[in-house]
């Protein structure tokens, strides 16, 4: 049976939740990697990693 409307939405939302989990988990390596080199991170540094 085809799935309704709803159910499509629904498997969308989810993708789309983990697709962006994946981004934010890329995100927080980049500043964990810059940390360790750098010791500390800029605000601005951190403020433009998190809009890529």
């Amino acid at each position: 049976m085809a799935p309704t409307m709803a159910e499509h939405l629904i498997e969308q939302g989810k993708a789309q939740g983990i697709e962006q989990g994946k981004i934010q988990e890329k995100q927080a390596d980049v500043l964990k990697v810059l940390q360790l080199r750098f010791h500390t991170v800029p605000e601005s540094v951190a403020g433009i990693i998190s809009l890529i």
